[in-house]
């Protein structure tokens, strides 16, 4: 069991043709002139960990935990990636397979 806390966090865009977002904590010293984009809870979840599941419990200021604030988080290992990229592209090809047929249904 381990408590995180909250701590600001500042968000820059990648430069370039990469398309992304860096996130990095927030450090005043080091941001005079700026303000922290958000506040947020860091989770170090890496699939190299020996653990593939994982609960978060959102817990109130005045102890215990909120209602409905539990969540479970499972990582996907490198391993089994392959598995989940073909079976979440299935649906898109019977989808394709559906529509071609139809078209030629309509085109006399």
């Amino acid at each position: 069991l381990q408590r995180v806390k909250r701590l600001p966090y500042s968000v820059k865009q990648v430069p370039g043709a990469t398309l992304g977002y860096d996130i990095i904590e927030y450090d005043q010293e080091k941001q005079p002139y700026e303000k922290p984009t958000f506040e947020g809870y860091k989770l170090d979840l890496s699939p190299t960990l020996e653990n593939t599941g994982y609960q978060i419990n959102l817990e109130k200021k005045t102890g215990g935990f909120f209602k409905g604030g539990k969540r479970e988080v499972r990582l996907v290992r490198k391993e089994n990636s392959r598995l989940l990229y073909a079976l979440s592209i299935f649906p898109l090809v019977i989808g394709v397979v559906v529509f071609l047929k139809g078209r030629k249904r309509l085109v006399p």
